[in-house]
């Protein structure tokens, strides 16, 4: 931008917030990727980072894990909130207003087992804020099972989710919800005192 009548240049307001944005995302991955790469070694499965970017959710990293049959890396990915439990867990925490505006438009399905009944997504939302998770079976894609947990800075905002996904015959293994949970919640936690 040009400073007065002087003939010289700086940096205007909207490079300068896109720098802080894009230093912010890197200190994000920077910091959450070694809980990320302990969360695969804990569930046996891929872990990944993900962030709101308007109103579709954007994977930021990915760890992928040692079997034989994996799923692909998102990185970089942009899908729809309610589609995936990383996008739900971002969903519902934000301001009533913008849920109520993703919930009025027409929603996608990608499966028959995605969920586009704004209703139903209302109550699920809920449920969410109040248990701390999301997990997801066949909504995005058949074959995918997938919990999400958010990462809340210090203010108590939610900054990122952070996510565990696996092929549904296998992933989770009977038995293991509760346990894949806690360790999904505890790795957000983790990442979220980091930047604290």
């Amino acid at each position: 931008m040009r400073i007065g009548d002087s003939g010289t240049y700086g940096i205007g307001a909207g490079i300068r917030a896109l720098a802080a944005t894009a230093t912010t995302a890197e200190t994000l991955v920077a910091r959450a990727h070694p809980v990320l790469a302990a969360l695969v070694a804990q569930t046996g499965e891929t872990s990944g980072l993900s962030v709101l970017e308007g109103d579709e959710v954007v994977y930021l990293d990915h760890v992928e894990t040692a079997n034989e049959v994996t799923l692909r890396d998102w990185t970089g990915a942009r899908l729809p909130l309610h589609v995936v439990s990383s996008g739900l867990v971002l969903l519902a925490a934000q301001p009533p207003a913008f849920v109520a505006a993703y919930l009025a438009r027409p929603l996608v399905r990608l499966t028959g087992a995605t969920m586009i009944q704004p209703a139903r997504l209302e109550r699920r939302l809920a449920t969410i804020r109040r248990q701390g998770h999301a997990w997801t079976t066949g909504e995005f894609d058949d074959g995918i099972t997938s919990v999400a947990a958010p990462v809340v800075d210090a203010q108590g905002a939610t900054i990122a989710a952070i996510h565990c996904h696996g092929p549904s015959y296998r992933f989770p293994a009977r038995g293991d919800t509760d346990v894949i949970t806690k360790y999904v919640t505890d790795a957000a936690r983790k990442v979220g005192a980091m930047l604290a």
